[in-house]
């Protein structure tokens, strides 16, 4: 029987850093608790940007509507693998659409963080979780 004292506490928070590099900053994240999601945008000028705000917007809606739906593994698995594909259609529709963003492309990562202390994560691209 698990009591308090074995809860797990989890406080998350994110940021982004340009680098010594480059000049433009195309991650995005989200930190919307059980979601976990980083992205990194891939093509100029704006175009990575714009990729991996779409990534975690989606992601940030798809976890919106699914409050209250039972959250385990399988769920979360589901879950993860439907929204990034959904994102992924979207990147494509807008990159048929859009002239600038022909060559756009984004990694992303994501994990929700169950409420049994389990963890499942997701990742498309050279994106990881550690």
């Amino acid at each position: 029987m698990k009591t308090a004292k074995d809860a797990l506490r989890l406080y998350a928070a994110g940021g982004t850093h340009t680098g010594y590099v480059r000049e433009r900053n195309e991650d995005a994240f989200l930190v919307m608790l059980p979601l976990l999601a980083v992205a990194d945008g891939v093509a100029l000028p704006d175009g990575g940007g714009v990729a991996s705000r779409m990534a975690v917007e989606t992601l940030e809606r798809r976890v919106r509507a699914s409050r209250g739906a039972t959250q385990d593994v399988p769920w979360a698995h589901s879950f993860l693998l439907a929204a990034i594909d959904w994102a992924h259609g979207l990147i494509r529709i807008q990159r048929s659409e859009e002239e600038m963003c022909a060559k756009m492309s984004t990694t992303i990562v994501a994990a929700i963080i169950l409420p049994d202390q389990h963890a499942v994560i997701a990742h498309a691209g050279d994106s990881r979780a550690y």
